[in-house]
């Protein structure tokens, strides 16, 4: 009789514990025992036995279905699953090979006394993992409640223990100087793009050593577990943490406002006030502080609008309201796209899309297709075993099993190729209007949409010197159809290429 053995555990620190070994040499001493041959021992390392989805399981069932072994060995049925469900579905695959499922450590074998003690010692293996589940759950959450901190630190910190061996979390070096200084500087009204840049110059990394991208960052800056507050939105728990802060709860707040795109206002203005849309988003060019904005009363008692540079050790911008609006106005307008540009992507994009939609209907055919032919194949198989009985069992069993998987992925594949319903050209027509009349645009829209508008433009803001705006970096689809992208497919246009062809769709690519 010819045995294979499946050891599996669940993290990695029970795989440096010797479990695993200890696993393989009981079973190895069961399958003496009973006069087995092992042939091959499968090792889990690290996979959870909730679901089916594991690496050696997966090695293990399909080379069952190559060749057949009469048994495979565990130490116990919690090694092979601790689901039902799982348990079950697993028990069945075996079945269709031929191979009966064994547990070292427990009474299970193919007697109807045998199948109940091993649904039994199933049921109880999904029973104790959910209880453990909900006895670690209520653990961390009452050290949630209690200000402990039961996960990874939050960039800045780092988990450690306290003299007495209590999980504790601390400030991290470096890491912890560059992000209170990060907070600070976005408090102030910097940035969060022009801060992640200034301080990964610094030397601020991940935990892992890499680069932080700007959505991280901002994810991070939005935890208020760096004013203090330990919190679980998905518990509904938050409470004063035993942690240090960071920053204070005045610095977290100012950079939630910036984070929201909200002008931090130490007093409300009043009601006759013009809005200032520019207020915050121009910085000063010297200092590279954003502007303010206020009304100057005139001498003859008039007030007029200005932008100014808030900084006292500056003051070098300053400027009237409508002068530097319309210079940005002016501004918007260089970076507008020419219609002709925008008319020539946007045939080149539904060009793809539809050139995407035929490609879908053909594998989303052939895989119909493929689907209808397995299970014609089925139907004859069934024909042939049953009815005509021209095969026998194992044969049956090995063939209904391969067409099984095989259905399994035509149906995954039929998934796969069908696309996403959407009106691509209404979509694009929407963008016109941003792309082709960004000035106008910016112009007729009330000052809150404006304040909404321009960072989509220009992601990192815009600089003032006093006398005229810096040449800002736009977002990338305004870069990518810019002028000279204008001018370059002019060309190509003129060499005999039209929009829809493979070249152009693929020097439009932003890979």
């Amino acid at each position: 009789m010819r045995a294979v053995i499946y050891t599996r555990v669940s993290s990695e620190e029970q795989v440096s514990n010797l479990s695993l070994d200890v696993q393989e040499k009981t079973c190895r001493e069961y399958c003496a025992r009973n006069g087995w041959t092992v042939e091959t021992v499968y090792r889990e390392e690290g996979e959870s036995a909730k679901t089916a989805n594991r690496t050696e399981l997966r090695h293990l069932l399909a080379d069952l279905r190559a060749r057949p072994a009469d048994f495979v060995v565990v130490y116990d049925t919690s090694r092979f699953a601790r689901d039902v469900h799982v348990h079950t579905s697993l028990k069945q695959l075996l079945k269709k090979t031929g191979t009966q499922l064994r547990a070292a450590t427990q009474p299970i074998e193919d007697t109807a006394a045998g199948r109940a003690i091993e649904g039994v010692f199933a049921v109880f293996n999904q029973l104790d993992n959910e209880l453990r589940a909900e006895k670690i759950t209520a653990g961390m959450k009452e050290t949630v409640s209690r200000g402990l901190w039961p996960w990874a630190a939050p960039l800045g910190y780092r988990n450690a223990r306290s003299a007495e061996g209590r999980k504790i979390v601390i400030h991290d070096g470096e890491r912890a100087v560059l992000m209170r200084r990060g907070f600070e500087s976005i408090a102030a009204g910097e940035a969060p793009a022009d801060v992640l840049r200034h301080l990964t110059a610094l030397g601020l990394t991940s935990r892992k050593g890499g680069p932080i991208r700007y959505q991280e960052f901002r994810k991070v800056l939005r935890n208020p577990f760096y004013k203090g507050i330990a919190r679980s939105g998905v518990w509904g728990i938050e409470t004063q943490g035993q942690h240090e802060p960071l920053v204070d709860a005045a610095t977290w707040a100012r950079v939630q406002q910036r984070l929201d795109g909200r002008t931090i206002v130490p007093a409300a203005r009043s009601k006759a006030n013009p809005e200032f849309p520019l207020r915050g988003f121009v910085r000063c060019a010297a200092c590279g502080r954003p502007l303010t904005a206020s009304n100057s009363r005139g001498k003859m008692g008039k007030t007029y609008p200005y932008y100014r540079c808030w900084n006292k050790g500056c003051g070098a911008a300053q400027v009237r309201a409508e002068r530097l609006e319309q210079t940005f106005s002016e501004l918007l307008q260089r970076v507008e796209i020419a219609p002709g540009m925008v008319r020539l992507i946007e045939a080149a994009l539904i060009d793809l899309w539809h050139q995407r939609g035929r490609e879908s209907g053909r594998q989303t055919a052939a895989a119909k297709s493929r689907i209808t032919e397995l299970e014609r194949k089925k139907q004859r198989l069934v024909q042939a075993y049953v009815y005509d009985q021209a095969l026998d069992r194992p044969t049956y069993d090995r063939e209904l099993a391969t067409l099984d998987e095989s259905l399994t992925l035509a149906h995954l594949e039929l998934r796969d190729a069908q696309l996403e319903d959407l009106d691509l050209e209404a979509a694009l027509s929407h963008a016109k209007s941003l792309l082709t009349s960004t000035s106008t645009l910016w112009k007729t829209v009330p000052a809150p949409k404006k304040r909404r508008l321009q960072p989509l433009i220009f992601p990192a803001g815009v600089t003032y010197d006093g006398k005229a705006l810096g040449t800002p970096a736009t977002a990338f689809v305004f870069s990518l159809l810019s002028p000279e992208t204008t001018m370059k497919v002019d060309l190509v246009e003129q060499k005999g290429f039209e929009p829809s062809t493979p070249t152009l769709r693929t020097w439009c690519s932003p890979n």
